[in-house]
C-alpha cells in the first residue's frame, strides 16, 4: 500500500526519476554513468554509486543488461506503490526482457510474479494468470517450494475469479498436497477454505463441508 505521508511519496517519486535517468544512460551505451541505478525496494543504489560498462563493442555487456533489468524492476515497484499499475506492468515487462538475456532465473521469476500482481490490480485476470504461470515454471525449475506454493494459490484464486472453478480446484488441490506434506497448517487451512467456497459455488455442498472437517 502506498504511504500516506507526503514526504514518503515525494521520496518514492525521486527514486523513480533517478532510476529512469540511470536506465537511459545505460541504454545509450555510456562507459560510465553518473546517474545511480536505483533499487526501489529500499531507495539505495543498486550495487554501487557507478556502473562500469565495457567499451569493447556495440553490444551491451552482461553487467549493463543486469543493471538495466534491476532498475526497470525497481521502477515498476515504485509505480506499483504509487498505484500506477499500467506503468508498473510496462516496467516489469521491460525488466523481463532484460532478465531473459542474462539468464538470471531467480530475478526473472520475481519480475513475472510482480507483473502478475500489476495485472491483477488492473483487472486483467487472464494476463495475471499467465504471468503467474510463467513464474511457476521458473520457480519449479529452481526448486523454490515456498514460492511455488504461493504462486499456486495466486493462480487458483484468479481461476476462481474467472469462473474456472474446476481448474481452480485442481490448483488448490496441488497447493493443499504441498502444504500437508510440508506441515504448513496455516496454508492448509487457507487451501481447504477456498476449496470449500469453490465447491459450494458448484453446489457440491457435502464435499464443501467435508473440506472444512479439519
Amino acid at each position: 500500500k502506498p504511504s500516506s505521508a507526503p514526504q514518503s511519496v515525494a521520496r518514492e517519486r525521486l527514486i523513480g526519476v533517478l532510476g529512469a535517468r540511470g536506465v537511459e544512460a545505460a541504454r545509450e551505451g555510456q562507459h560510465r554513468t553518473d546517474e545511480p541505478l536505483v533499487s526501489a525496494h529500499c531507495g539505495a543504489y543498486a550495487g554501487s554509486d557507478h556502473f562500469l560498462f565495457s567499451p569493447a563493442s556495440n553490444s551491451r555487456s552482461r553487467l549493463t543488461i543486469w543493471a538495466v533489468g534491476r532498475t526497470l524492476n525497481g521502477l515498476g515497484t515504485v509505480a506499483f506503490v504509487l498505484e500506477n499499475y499500467r506503468e508498473a506492468a510496462d516496467y516489469y515487462s521491460q525488466a523481463i526482457d532484460m532478465r531473459r538475456k542474462t539468464g538470471d532465473i531467480g530475478a526473472l521469476g520475481t519480475s513475472y510474479t510482480y507483473l502478475g500482481n500489476a495485472y491483477t490490480r488492473l483487472g486483467r485476470l487472464a494476463d495475471a494468470r499467465d504471468a503467474f504461470e510463467e513464474a511457476l515454471v521458473i520457480v519449479e525449475r529452481a526448486g523454490n517450494e515456498k514460492q511455488r506454493l504461493e504462486l499456486l494459490i495466486s493462480i487458483a484464486g484468479l481461476q476462481s475469479d474467472m469462473g474456472r472453478l474446476r481448474e481452480s480446484n485442481a490448483s488448490y488441490r496441488r497447493a493443499l498436497d504441498m502444504s500437508v506434506a510440508s506441515g504448513d497448517a496455516q496454508t492448509e487451512i487457507v487451501c481447504r477454505m477456498n476449496l470449500a467456497l469453490n465447491l459450494k459455488g458448484e453446489s457440491r455442498h457435502r464435499e464443501a463441508l467435508a473440506e472444512l472437517d479439519l
